[in-house]
């Protein structure tokens, strides 16, 4: 699981309850509750990454996948047709100038972080989001 995970393991009577669905519909709520959960995180970074181009920020996609022990979700950018966001580390993160690989370090460029602060400000809220969506999943389930 990622370093910045949100897990459900605080709601262990939602879990009781999730585990008495079928696989396919238990799936389908996990899935559904979790996009829905991240979707303040994916706006606030959209908002935050600088533009220059605005292929980085039009990137910007929520991923939901199947873990060993749970799900998953993640925004990320994600190439498309001819659109190459492979520079996102490097805003996030910063990175070194060098004149040939391994050379002289020239300078560097500062971290414009924006994924990060984006978690930081909405994971109560993905939190909250995602319990709700769940309690109303189970509701309409009638579980």
């Amino acid at each position: 699981m990622a370093a910045n995970a949100i897990s459900l393991e605080g709601l262990p009577q939602l879990t009781r309850r999730l585990q008495q669905l079928e696989f396919k519909l238990r799936r389908k709520v996990y899935r559904s509750a979790l996009r829905k959960a991240t979707k303040p995180i994916l706006s606030r970074a959209k908002q935050l990454v600088t533009v220059d181009t605005g292929t980085l920020r039009d990137s910007l996609k929520i991923r939901v996948t199947e873990q060993l022990f749970g799900y998953e979700a993640v925004v990320t950018p994600v190439k498309s047709k001819g659109k190459d966001p492979y520079y996102a580390h490097f805003v996030e993160l910063g990175h070194v100038i060098r004149r040939k690989r391994g050379g002289k370090v020239l300078g560097h460029v500062e971290a414009k972080p924006f994924l990060r602060p984006a978690f930081d400000e909405n994971y109560k809220r993905a939190i909250s989001i995602l319990a709700a969506e769940i309690r109303g999943a189970l509701k309409r389930f009638g579980k």
